[in-house]
């Protein structure tokens, strides 16, 4: 489990990061990585909505 910080964020240092590809959805990524995709959104907090763009690299937590 990835640590978290006092606001309940993913530390960035406790992540990986993954360029989101054209056929990619949050439900996919996630289950590449073992994860929700509530786990996957809160690791991404600090990009504007809509995170999960084509080319942007997304934050995995560990």
């Amino acid at each position: 489990m990835a640590t978290k910080n006092k606001h309940n964020e993913v530390k960035r240092t406790d992540t990986n990061r993954y360029e989101v590809k054209p056929t990619d959805n949050e439900y996919t990524v996630a289950q590449k990585f073992g994860l929700s995709v509530g786990a996957l959104r809160k690791a991404n907090v600090k990009f504007p909505a809509p995170y999960f763009k084509v080319g942007r690299k997304i934050f995995i937590p560990r």
